[in-house]
């Protein structure tokens, strides 16, 4: 060092100390954000569970926070549904409410706890050494999901802008609404919505912008969707080993949830968060001798929120519920079964009922109609490719399979109900995502890329189960308590070390692998050049502007989405484009055939070019402007023709305003 010059040596401490500061602001920005997470997420659920669920305070840490997410995911979509109906749109409260009458209640139930004395005589050494251990790799997941997302400006692919134009829409309604005014020209609203009102609370707490408000509720979630299996994994395991590995083998060694990012499935993944509860309070009640009502009650606001947040997932829920009539119905306790299957149908069926009607306002039923009446020998080339099973590693290691494999047939071969349970209802699914096997109809209903990005569920929670199983053998090598006793004093200060390194090495290396899921290249639409033109654009074009941008047919070419930047112009610039969001194809636009327009300007183009008479006609006639070539033009997820900047360059026809990057901006003559 005594070589370097000391101007050097001041540069290079000033970046070291503005680093430092920089991971440390980091950090308090994700602490803030697990704040705010733990405020909506868990504690409503959590007062809820408290107050109705009869086994509560016999659980474990893990049980109960499992368990919390799913009910308090749940009660957002409710709020908004039944506040709508008499006419109220309560804004931020939906936020602030529930939390804060929840954290009143545990307060003032816990206040005889809440003391220093209370605190002094707690002995720390009977914690159990597997919370410590969970908390830290709970740290782990969340830390590899929020790092990954650290420089990106908003969600990615196709599905995070119809995601983040619904969130600002219940933002800027103050709840639910029917017109997409002034972003697009749609008159309806049936599409689930409970990832949506999660993502619009968040940001009613935490007051980010909405592109990474979206971005971070999803991640969340990400994290979220993985500590609830610790409950499944412990009913089947019947130790917090099960729960344990569950968490550690779906936040940090499988592909999935943590590859959601790249794809936006944010929807999807918060309805499997909810389904978690659906399954264990469905399961609870179905073999509860006492406070059945109690846990029917639950059982109705974790299903009537889960058919809020995903209808393709509520049908996952109705297999579960056929999965256990077939494993567990017997002669003696048929009608109990029955009886109890129908009351959470019914009570969930009726508070999801008013959304059922909302939804005739639109086209997903007849979609869905569609698809269920379509036999295998009509359905389209698309259909077929759609449903294609693809390479199911993508989705989970080959290694996990194998483990997931082997847990299913050691669960059968012991003959433990809970995990045949789990077995058979995810065969279930496999069956209904392929109907073509029976020469039945249905196909693309549930689609195979459906059932096999959730394919961490069964795995995290079979596979941890068998952990759970294995740490039960174990010991029973030694005859009596006595012996047990003599051989855990022994043993326990080394084996519970070399665990904890071993849990830890793993979660490491887990989160070495998911640092490298995140592919923004291949799937971002959104970049920092976009940003700043979409400024320049508030700054120095009409509102009244309508812009021309990048786009593509797709699901067998009966849409259009966008291929850059330009598709969310909307919500970054507050101008209008020729693209409307992907609903447009499930609902009602501003004149019948509203589709079939869409689609007319992107077919003329194609099939004329831009400089063709009729395309500047039409052009003019639907008010196009401006035309917008992002900074990625027009070729993530597509790499057919998109708008050429060199052509219009040399065409008469358009004049260009804006050049920065790759961005570009033209007007219309």
């Amino acid at each position: 060092m005594d070589s370097v010059p000391n101007a050097v040596k001041r540069r290079s401490g000033r970046y070291m100390v503005y680093a430092r500061r920089m991971v440390l602001a980091e950090g308090f920005v994700w602490l803030a954000m697990l704040i705010a997470a733990v405020f909506l997420y868990i504690l409503p659920g959590w007062a809820l569970l408290s107050i109705l669920f009869p086994k509560w305070g016999s659980m474990s840490l893990g049980e109960k926070l499992g368990l919390s997410v799913g009910v308090s995911l749940a009660v957002y979509p409710l709020l908004f549904l039944w506040t709508d109906l008499i006419g109220l749109h309560l804004g931020p409260l939906y936020a602030w409410a529930p939390p804060t009458i929840a954290s009143i209640y545990l307060i003032w139930n816990n206040r005889s706890r809440l003391n220093f004395s209370t605190i002094k005589r707690i002995n720390f050494k009977t914690v159990h050494w597997s919370n410590p251990a969970y908390i830290a790799i709970i740290g782990l997941i969340f830390f590899v999901r929020f790092w990954s997302i650290r420089n990106l400006d908003a969600p990615m692919w196709g599905d995070s802008y119809q995601h983040t134009l619904i969130t600002q829409l219940l933002v800027d309604n103050g709840g639910l609404f029917d017109s997409w005014k002034p972003y697009a020209d749609l008159s309806t609203f049936t599409y689930h919505f409970g990832f949506h009102a999660l993502a619009a609370v968040f940001h009613w707490v935490t007051r980010m912008a909405l592109p990474q408000t979206v971005l971070w509720t999803g991640q969340i979630l990400n994290g979220l969707a993985v500590i609830c299996l610790y409950p499944l994994a412990m009913r089947i395991g019947r130790t917090r080993w099960a729960g344990f590995a569950a968490v550690l083998i779906a936040g940090l060694l499988s592909t999935t949830p943590m590859f959601y990012v790249n794809w936006g499935r944010y929807t999807q993944l918060a309805g499997q968060v909810v389904l978690s509860s659906v399954v264990l309070l469905a399961w609870e009640t179905f073999e509860s001798k006492t406070n059945k009502w109690r846990l029917i009650g639950l059982s109705w606001v974790a299903l009537g929120g889960l058919a809020l947040t995903h209808y393709r997932v509520l049908i996952f829920a109705v297999l579960f519920f056929a999965a256990f009539f077939l494993l567990y119905a017997r002669k003696g306790s048929l009608r109990t079964l029955l009886a109890r299957i129908s009351w959470i149908g019914i009570g969930a069926g009726l508070l999801f009922l008013p959304r059922f009607v909302q939804v005739f306002a639109g086209k997903i039923l007849d979609i869905a109609a569609f698809q269920i009446t379509t036999s295998p020998t009509q359905a389209s080339d698309f259909l077929r490719q759609y449903n294609a099973i693809g390479d199911i590693f993508i989705y989970l290691p080959v290694g996990l399979w194998l483990l997931m494999i082997l847990a299913v047939g050691w669960g059968l071969w012991r003959r433990e109900k809970g995990a045949v349970l789990i077995s058979l209802w995810w065969g279930l699914a496999l069956l209904s995502t392929n109907p073509q096997w029976f020469d039945l109809p249905g196909a693309g209903l549930i689609s195979n890329f459906h059932l096999f990005i959730a394919v961490y569920f069964p795995a995290g929670v079979l596979i941890g189960g068998a952990i759970g199983w294995l740490v039960e053998i174990l010991p029973t090598k030694y005859n009596t308590l006595r012996e047990r006793e003599i051989v855990a004093s022994a043993f326990k200060p080394v084996w519970i070390s070399v665990l904890l390194l071993l849990v830890v090495g793993i979660g490491l290396w887990g989160t070495r692998k998911r640092m490298g899921d995140l592919l923004v290249s291949q799937h971002a639409l959104v970049t920092r050049p976009d940003l700043n033109a979409a400024t320049w654009i508030r700054e120095n074009i009409s509102p009244e502007a309508r812009f021309l941008v990048n786009s593509f047919f797709a699901y067998g070419d009966i849409l259009i989405v966008g291929s850059d930047a330009g598709w969310w112009l909307p919500l970054l610039a507050n101008r209008q484009t020729t693209l409307p969001p992907i609903n447009y194809g499930n609902e009602q636009g501003f004149q019948p055939d509203y589709v079939v327009w869409v689609n007319a300007l992107n077919v003329a183009i194609l099939q004329n070019g831009l400089d063709h008479p009729d395309v500047q006609a039409l052009l003019s006639e639907r008010g196009v402007t401006h035309v917008y070539i992002g900074q990625l033009q027009g070729q993530v997820n597509y790499q057919g023709p998109a708008l050429d900047p060199n052509l219009m360059l040399a065409s008469p026809n358009f004049q260009p305003v804006y050049h920065r990057d790759r961005v570009w901006i033209f007007t219309v003559d």
